[in-house]
């Protein structure tokens, strides 16, 4: 079974998640959503995306479509907030990429809310195997 997706942004790092999605075989892109109509054209053209693939320049177009369990944040980091927060409310697990929220009571609000609605709530991290990041971590534990 496979799992309806909405990529929220269709910028750099967007595209790269359109391009897993639509590779993986357990998920579908259902929509993508970006304010900038040039950005939504090159995304149709550069995928060949199926017509049914809504393309939506506001969140609010796709909130509530038939099949949609998940959402991946590609936005501003100032937008991650508030849209993680609409899509955990209504029941959607949440890919934000990095960082999860501008500051941490933002942050641990939106873990609260993906724990009380029984979401999944994952940040990417896209360094995650970066050496830095891994020298960084065996520093810690020491």
């Amino acid at each position: 079974m496979k799992i309806g997706i909405a990529v929220l942004g269709a910028g750099r790092w967007g595209v790269n998640l359109i391009r897993n999605f639509i590779k993986h075989p357990n998920s579908q892109v259902l929509a993508v959503v970006d304010p900038n109509l040039d950005s939504l054209a090159a995304v149709q053209k550069q995928f060949n995306l199926d017509a049914s693939v809504i393309l939506a320049a506001d969140w609010s177009q796709v909130q509530a479509l038939p099949g949609l369990e998940a959402v991946a944040i590609a936005t501003p980091a100032s937008t991650h907030y508030t849209l993680a927060a609409a899509a955990l409310k209504q029941g959607y697990h949440v890919l934000a990429e990095k960082p999860l929220a501008l500051n941490l009571t933002e942050a641990i609000e939106l873990c609260q809310l993906a724990e009380k609605h029984q979401r999944q709530l994952f940040v990417d991290h896209t360094y995650l195997f970066h050496p830095a990041v891994d020298r960084g971590q065996r520093i810690i534990q020491q």
